[in-house]
């Protein structure tokens, strides 16, 4: 049997809609043998399993489908990979998918380097057929493609700190995970915060391909990065930064300068999430202002600049510095005169639409 170069696993939660298109991409008479496909049904009640079983039909040396409770995106990454046999691991989520030209070049790379981690570009891909290149080389300063670097000695900028490490482009030596014993946070969804944050600080070498592998599907109802699933999973974003917190409290973080830098970076983005769900997306409740005060003090006390950038923190075209009013005399953004001027205007312009 043909050694499997990379495993990736794709959690589907009633994505029966998207599955197809999303396995169709990774499905290449070139590679079929080198890579394995891990289909995780999170408790589907759609056609999901029915599809991907459909697949494993006719892949059957390159599909491996589990079929489990709901227990959400953590929960399907670890039994994910749990079953990996692939020298790399990769996530892809459902409604997602890989260019099928990049994908062929990419997996063999893959298969004559031994790189902890390699990078590579993503874009971001609309419902009405635009599509626009998030990440790519112009964001990186003095790196060679297909090249190995020293994690710890190369000179990353400030905006690969923010840009560079995300899910959509990180894909790990399963070894690599594996001897940490990585675990992803079960029962909650933002855990590609987790993917780019822990793992770090066993990476030894990177390499960078000039590739726009993934294709991240953007507008789509329902999806965890909209307003509305904000709101209703605050608490989500709440147990990863405790995790983290906790991480943090325990003296783990004493690491390279390079590595403690990017989780700093990494770190910051889920604390926005979260501030944004609660100052933004919610209405005003007790519990969720004493958790939230409970962040931002460890926060005040831990690192200044993270303290201080959060503060600077907009919403809208009309700038309101959100976290700041908060901060300064406990307001919600919704109680704010601007998010009442902005909501009127937005039901004026709905009513000219129609």
């Amino acid at each position: 049997m043909t050694e499997k170069i990379i495993s990736i696993v794709i959690p589907t939660y009633n994505m029966g809609n998207y599955l197809g298109r999303c396995l169709d991409s990774l499905l290449l008479p070139e590679i079929t043998d080198k890579i394995e496909v891990i289909i995780v049904n999170d408790g589907s009640t759609d056609k999901s399993l029915l599809i991907a079983r459909s697949y494993k039909t006719k892949f059957p040396a390159t599909i491996v489908v589990i079929d489990k409770d709901n227990g959400n995106m953590g929960s399907c990454y670890n039994a994910g990979l749990k079953a990996a046999t692939g020298k790399y691991f990769r996530p892809l989520d459902a409604d997602d998918w890989f260019d099928r030209q990049s994908f062929v070049q990419y997996v063999n790379i893959l298969q004559n380097t031994e790189a902890d981690m390699i990078i590579t570009n993503y874009s971001g891909e609309y419902s009405n057929g635009k599509s626009i290149v998030k990440y790519s080389k112009k964001h990186i300063k003095n790196i060679t493609p297909a090249k190995i670097y020293d994690f710890k000695k190369y000179s990353f900028d400030n905006t690969q700190n923010h840009e560079l490490f995300r899910m959509h482009s990180i894909t790990y030596s399963t070894k690599l995970l594996t001897n940490m014993n990585f675990k992803f946070t079960e029962g909650v969804l933002y855990v590609d915060t987790e993917y780019c944050f822990y793992p770090l600080k066993q990476v030894t070498d990177f390499m960078y391909l000039d590739t726009v592998l993934y294709k991240y599907c953007i507008g789509r109802e329902g999806q965890s990065v909209s307003e509305i699933s904000i709101a209703k999973n605050k608490e989500h974003p709440y147990k990863i930064i405790r995790r983290m917190i906790e991480y943090f409290n325990s003296g783990q973080n004493e690491v390279h300068e390079t590595v403690k830098d990017k989780q700093y970076a990494i770190f910051n983005r889920i604390l926005e999430l979260y501030y944004r769900a609660i100052l933004i997306c919610n209405n005003r409740n007790i519990e969720d202002n004493n958790k939230l005060k409970e962040i931002d003090s460890f926060l005040k006390r831990f690192n200044s600049t993270i303290y201080n950038t959060l503060g600077k923190q907009t919403h809208t075209c009309i700038r309101t510095r959100y976290i700041y009013l908060w901060r300064k005399n406990g307001k919600y953004y919704k109680e704010t005169v601007s998010y009442k001027f902005y909501s009127l205007l937005r039901k004026l312009k709905n009513r000219v639409i129609r």
